[in-house]
């Protein structure tokens, strides 16, 4: 068996020494479009994100004054400055003066449409909700975070509404708590909004008001809602509430528009609330202000804060006051680019454009075989199937070896730097690996060598968008790991981690 064996492989390499062009195209283009990586590589933006720390921004316990000063002895004035020492060009996005000192707003370093036209902002690594002092007078900014008195007065003049509702109108706990929550919010509020913060007997009679028809009408009813607060649970006994706040959201097409729920003088969106589907990666890019911002902005932190306040106040039976503190995760200081996060979700279909053409000349091989009967011939003469199919997987694994080890070799000093390059080669001939085996399941699905080498690369070609259906972080291990059964998509959703 073993020279039967021989035999065949050596008929495999004179058939690659006898179509050399075609045999340097299999082992070359998969590099070659690689090499373009190292292109893409070059002009990715470079990051040198500092070290992120909770001690820089107007928030209790960290650092909090009701004033802001220019003096040696403030220290949150010092913390936002830029150290000296500091010549990074791209540190910090605006920035303003204050008695011509250089201070600065958002950190993070790319511009997202969120961030456009934001003007000075705010300068806080981190804040505090309902902030009630002067500092953002001071700085001529608008504050992120509105005290509750405020942002229910500004409603006012809106004209637009603040709802409570509770679930079910036959949870009589919940309806109880939602009248003893607006008696509440009214005693924070002041006198005079009686018609702001108003009641629905239930969350479906508060979602037919605004799905309405008419809902669009500038007279319609007592207004259109900007904040809606629902209560599911109240059981004070246990001390176990549970309620949503319900605010405006707006996506990144439509952050433009006018909002009913606006709060600030210019009435367009600057930061929207973030879904609940989305999640930061700072491994990818440093962080950026603008969800936190779209939380604060928008009024949702204060309900959320005056809400919990209440039920505090509620379980324990005494005035309580809340205050409440957000900011940036630290983080040490590290030097990253953007080249993952532009290539993550285009490698797989990438590379696996690189290999349509291997595929085609794999799987007309070994059907071409079938079709003129030279594997029928061979078996005759006492090969087996077991020998044969050997051959061209020795054959294979040989050349797609030297593509995989090619392809660490040309990336190892660029693309992927600071990667193992064990694991970039295995991670490269794993994915080769499994297009092998899915070239020769494919070749039994054919008899005509031409047919094959159209459609087989076709069918390899969509195996790779079922990635974007499962590459959502909602997707479960198991649906993805099915997934992984085809090459490209397995590819694929390994890149966006790799």
């Amino acid at each position: 068996e073993l020279n039967k064996l021989r035999a065949v492989l050596w008929k495999n390499v004179l058939l690659k020494v006898a179509s050399p062009y075609s045999t340097l195209a299999e082992l070359l283009l998969p590099v070659l479009f690689v090499t373009l990586l190292i292109f893409i590589k070059e002009i990715s933006t470079i990051y040198d994100s500092p070290t992120v720390a909770m001690y820089c921004g107007n928030a209790e316990p960290f650092q909090y004054e009701a004033e802001l000063t220019t003096t040696a002895n403030s220290s949150l004035y010092a913390c936002l400055t830029k150290p000296p020492e500091c010549d990074a060009t791209r540190y910090y996005r605006g920035g303003f003066k204050i008695e011509g000192v250089r201070v600065y707003d958002q950190y993070g370093y790319i511009d997202t449409p969120s961030s456009e036209g934001v003007g000075n902002g705010f300068p806080l690594y981190q804040l505090q909700v309902g902030d009630t002092t002067s500092v953002y007078e001071t700085l001529g900014l608008d504050n992120p975070s509105l005290p509750f008195p405020t942002l229910v007065s500004r409603l006012a003049d809106n004209g637009v509404l603040l709802a409570l509702s509770p679930k079910d109108s036959g949870d009589s706990d919940a309806v109880s708590a939602v009248d003893g929550l607006r008696d509440y919010m009214l005693g924070l509020a002041g006198e005079g909004f009686d018609d702001t913060i108003i009641t629905f007997e239930s969350e479906n009679d508060m979602e037919k008001y605004v799905t309405n028809r008419d809902y669009n009408d500038g007279d319609f009813r007592d207004g259109k809602v900007a904040f809606a607060v629902t209560l599911y649970t109240v059981d004070t006994a246990s001390m176990q509430f549970e309620y949503s706040v319900r605010v405006n959201y707006t996506s990144p097409f439509n952050e433009d528009d006018d909002t009913v729920a606006c709060l600030y003088e210019d009435c367009e969106f600057t930061y929207q609330i973030p879904t609940t589907k989305e999640f930061t990666d700072d491994l990818s890019l440093p962080q950026v202000s603008d969800y936190m911002y779209g939380y604060t902005y928008s009024g949702f932190s204060e309900l959320q804060r005056v809400t919990d306040q209440y039920f505090i106040s509620l379980a324990s039976g005494l005035d309580t006051t809340l205050t409440a503190s957000m900011g940036f995760m630290p983080t040490q200081d590290y030097k990253a680019d953007n080249f993952a996060l532009v290539i993550a979700n285009t490698l797989g279909l990438f590379y696996m454009l690189s290999f349509l053409y291997p595929v085609s000349r794999i799987i007309r091989g070994l059907v071409l075989e079938k079709e003129m009967r030279i594997k029928e011939g061979m078996k005759m003469m006492g090969l087996s199937d077991a020998v044969y199919n050997a051959s061209w997987a020795i054959t294979l694994i040989v050349q797609l070896t030297a593509v995989s080890g090619l392809i660490t070799l040309v990336t190892s000093t660029t693309v992927f730097e600071y990667s193992d390059k064990g694991l970039v080669f295995l991670y490269f001939f794993a994915f080769a690996m499994s297009v092998m085996t899915l070239c020769f399941a494919l070749s039994s699905l054919f008899s005509k060598s031409k047919t094959a080498a159209l459609l087989g690369p076709l069918i390899f070609f969509a195996a790779f968008f079922p990635y974007y259906a499962v590459s959502d972080a909602q997707y479960s291990t198991g649906t993805k790991a099915a997934a992984c059964l085809l090459a490209p998509t397995c590819f694929s959703l390994g890149a966006t981690v790799f």
